[in-house]
Formats: C-alpha cells, structure tokens, sequence
C-alpha cells in the first residue's frame, strides 16, 4: 500500500550555524555589533521534487527531526508525501507516500508523545464526496499502518486540523453532514484508530471556516480557533474543548469591520493563548492574548504585529508546551515590489508584543505561502511552499532566535 521513495534534496544546499552578513538572508537587521539576533542559520532547501505542483504542506517536531507531510499532485491527482527532516534540512529517511485513496491535499502533522512519532491528517476523495483520513508514523518516517477515513460522511469534508492532547490525537475538521459547514472533531488513538464519535464542535447561524486546534494546559482540553464566512466581516472565534470534545462557550476575539481570516492559536502560559489572523485582503497581521481558563476572556485589543502589502497567513510557534520563545511566520509582499510574497519572520513577547527585527526567509522569487512552523529546543523549523512561474515546491528554513554576532 505504502511506497517508498527516495528524495533527492537538491537546489539548495543548506547554510548551518553561524549568520550571514547579507540581510536578503535573514541575519539580524541591527548588525552584528548589536549583540545576538534572530537569524536565518538555514537558508531554503527544497524537500520536494519531481514533476507536478507540491502544495499546502504541514510539520510538526519530535524524535529530533521534523515530519513534513504535503501534497504532490494537483487537485485531481494529489497524494500525500511524507519526510523526516533534521533541523539542518537534510532527510532523515526516504520520503514515503501516505495515501491511496485520492486526490488527498491539505496535510496537516502533530507529534505524539517524545519518541512516538506522528500523525497526519488530510482531506480525499474529489467534489462532494470527500473524506477524512488518518495515518500515523514512526519517528523515522515510516508508515505505521494504513490510512484511515475518520469522518464517516458522504459530503463534503476539508480543512482539518490535528494536535495531540494528553495521550491521543484529536482532529477537527468543517463538513456539511448537518446542512451548512460547520467544525465537527473525534479523537485518534496512537494505534491510528478512532477513540470517540464525532462530535460537532461549532453550531454558527453562519458556515464556520478555516478551523485550527492546539492542545491546552496538560489535563485539561484542547483550545479551538475558526472563523465564520461570508458574512461581510468574518470574526474569529475560539472556545474550549473538554476531553471528551465537548464545546464550551465561544468568545468573539476579533469582531472589526475588516474581514479576518486563516486564525492560529498557539499556547504561551498556564492559562493564556496569542490568536493570531490577518485581515483580509487589508495587509495586516493581529494577534490578541486570551485567556482560556473556565471562561474565555480576551485580554487587550488586538495588536498589529505585520503590516505590509499583503501581509497574510500567520503561523505560531513555540510557546509554552514546547518552552520556547514565541515565533510569528507570515507571508508579505513590498509596497514596491511586483507583488510577489516572500516569508517573513518575527519573535513576540507571550503578550504578543514584537521584539528584534522582521527577517526575510525566502527572498528567492515566487510566492512563497501556507507557512507552518515548530520550535526544535534550540529555534523553529519552517515549511511552506513556493509559487513560481513554471512549478511548485515545499521548502524548509530554519531560524535560530539567538544567534551569536
């Protein structure tokens, strides 16, 4: 069911350790007499190869190297690709294809718990017929059995999301088994299979969108962030979820007249989370802290952390859970420019207050989008993919928050 096949990372050979002088790559914009900076110690190495689009990939860290899982194929034939990468950007493993059923796009990855590998999840199936599936593999990156479909709908099912809480996988999903799409979940045991129903987790007079799910404080849930479209100014939302799914109340974190838009959440204290989400096509990038206790509170107004030509998709990363500072990836277009995205990167306070420079990822053209980033002990890996004129391609970079001068 499952094949193997062996990756070439060629393209870009990747720069370790140390910084560079030249800022395209990202190095401390201070200068190197500033003391140490965030950098850019691996520059872009390509993961993905061979013929067709490579798209809309996911990554989580554990066992020391990073499971990258996208998407090669376009919409009428992806399959999902998966490879072990260590934090220098060279392939842990052969890269192997995690699914059958088809066309699957949209992975997203979480690691289990420390030297227990992963689990992936994405969307297949074509049109209106599409399912959620599930598969789980080694720290190595091999297949640990056969995909599964969890969703169990004859409808439309997509954009799901993954996270590991406690000691089982829980997936979030939006389908339509109930009229208008709503987020629906269940839980994944390690063993791959489903541990729970599915539970419906939004119930919005509006269709819910773009949902994404981190695990809370140890012992107690899961925090869920969405947004509703299209209802001329699409707020974000985000609630609790008990062990057993459960919603608890949603608060209203972002409620503007700007349209807001790809949420993320990521955990930075016992009890408070950053929510972060841009606006739409308005060019700018918020984050908001929010206290997830028994009752969820936003804490201040929202701060503009990114502003830009098209400052859009945020990602989060490090945190608390993972006792790491707080990273925000997003992409961005120059005022001046031809309007092509380049990834950008900037550390923030765990009240979401930016600190140090913003760094240039990928100065390389072509747009670069969809980041997903994870801290590694000692900075964030980041994954993405590339649009350029004649393909498309996932790469890897890595960040150090702390290099020496």
């Amino acid at each position: 069911m499952f094949d193997a096949v062996v990756v070439v990372v060629a393209v870009v050979i990747p720069a370790i350790a140390g910084c560079s002088d030249d800022p395209a790559v990202g190095r401390d914009l201070e200068g190197r007499d500033a003391g140490p900076g965030p950098c850019v110690d691996v520059t872009p190495v390509r993961l993905s190869d061979g013929p067709g689009p490579h798209v809309r990939p996911g990554l989580a860290y554990n066992d020391d190297v990073f499971g990258v899982a996208w998407s090669e194929g376009g919409d009428a034939s992806g399959r999902i690709r998966f490879l072990a990468v260590t934090p220098e950007g060279l392939p842990a493993g052969p890269a192997v294809h995690l699914s059958d059923v088809g066309p699957a796009m949209s992975p997203r990855v979480a690691a289990a718990a420390p030297g227990d590998g992963f689990g992936v999840v994405w969307y297949a199936g074509g049109g209106h017929a599409d399912d959620i599936f599930f598969a789980r593999v080694s720290g190595a990156g091999r297949p640990l059995g056969a995909e599964r479909g969890i969703s169990e709908q004859a409808g439309w099912s997509y954009a799901a999301s993954l996270a590991f809480v406690d000691d089982a996988f829980v997936a979030v999903w939006l389908d339509e088994r109930r009229g208008g799409l709503q987020a629906f979940g269940r839980a994944i045991g390690t063993d791959g299979h489903p541990a729970g129903p599915i539970v419906q987790l939004t119930h919005d007079a509006e269709r819910a969108a773009r949902p994404a799910v981190v695990a809370g404080p140890k012992g107690d849930g899961s925090v869920l962030v969405w947004t509703r479209w299209p209802d001329g100014h699409d707020p974000i939302l985000v609630s609790r979820l008990d062990e057993t799914l459960s919603a608890g109340t949603p608060a209203i974190v972002a409620d503007d007249d700007a349209p807001a838009s790809h949420p993320a959440v990521l955990l930075v204290g016992g009890s408070q989370a950053l929510v972060a989400w841009d606006d739409e096509p308005g060019g700018r990038v918020f984050v908001r802290v929010v206290d997830i206790g028994e009752t969820i509170a936003p804490g201040p107004a929202a701060r503009v952390v990114a502003r830009g030509a098209r400052a859009k998709q945020p990602t989060l990363a490090g945190g608390s859970a993972t006792g790491g500072p707080v990273g925000l990836f997003w992409s961005d277009a120059e005022e001046t420019s031809d309007g092509l995205r380049d990834l950008r990167f900037r550390l923030l306070e765990t009240d979401g207050t930016p600190t140090g420079p913003t760094l240039t990822i990928s100065p390389e053209p072509g747009d670069d989008l969809q980041a997903v980033a994870a801290w590694d002990g000692r900075g964030f890996g980041v994954t993405w993919f590339r649009s350029g004129p004649r393909s498309e391609a996932v790469y890897y970079a890595h960040v150090d928050p702390a290099c020496g001068p």
